[in-house]
């Protein structure tokens, strides 16, 4: 979180995000974690908002969803702003996808697996699978445990019902020497 937001801060984001559209852009969010917490970031422009997820699951889904009560945030805002009110066009109900990924997480609480999150990312009801409309680069689940290198699985292609997940080789964690060691 202090990485992205810190660079953010200093470069900003920005260009296009669309092949066939260069003016199409939108703002970002993120899911980070490692094995032992969990974080919704969301950015707009050089502002950003972060909320420490503390319980049960949570998922993005192509809209700002912080409301209120973030657990970090941008120098210029207050954990009491409204960040996806303040910088969403839309409605400020949640999307289709966002709500179904939430169903879907919900149903296996406790016990998702990587299985399940490939079936999630597959699920054409709530268009998480965009198939045949707006299509995704490729589709990622990580699995990521204490004291274990995290493994990751990717799909080489845009819908991720038509194409197996691979396990990828998990980039090498260089060995980091605590803090006032020589």
């Amino acid at each position: 979180v202090e990485v992205i937001t810190d660079l953010l801060q200093t470069h900003g984001q920005g260009g296009g995000c669309g092949q066939n559209d260069p003016g199409f852009q939108y703002h970002n969010s993120f899911l980070i974690a490692d094995a032992t917490e969990a974080w919704v970031l969301e950015t707009a422009d050089r502002k950003w908002v972060a909320e420490r997820v503390t319980d049960g699951t949570r998922n993005i889904s192509n809209q700002l969803s912080i409301r209120r009560n973030a657990t970090l945030v941008s120098e210029d805002l207050t954990t009491s702003s409204d960040f996806a009110a303040m910088f969403s066009d839309g409605p400020d109900a949640r999307s289709i996808r966002e709500s179904r990924g939430g169903d879907l997480l919900a149903a296996d609480a406790g016990h998702i697996t990587p299985d399940t999150m490939m079936a999630i990312l597959r699920d054409h009801t709530g268009g998480i699978c965009m198939h045949g409309g707006f299509r995704s680069t490729a589709s990622m689940v990580c699995q990521v445990k204490a004291n274990t290198a995290p493994k990751i699985w990717m799909t080489w292609g845009p819908n991720p019902c038509e194409t197996d997940f691979a396990e990828i080789p998990a980039p090498a964690t260089p060995e980091i020497a605590p803090v006032g060691a020589d």
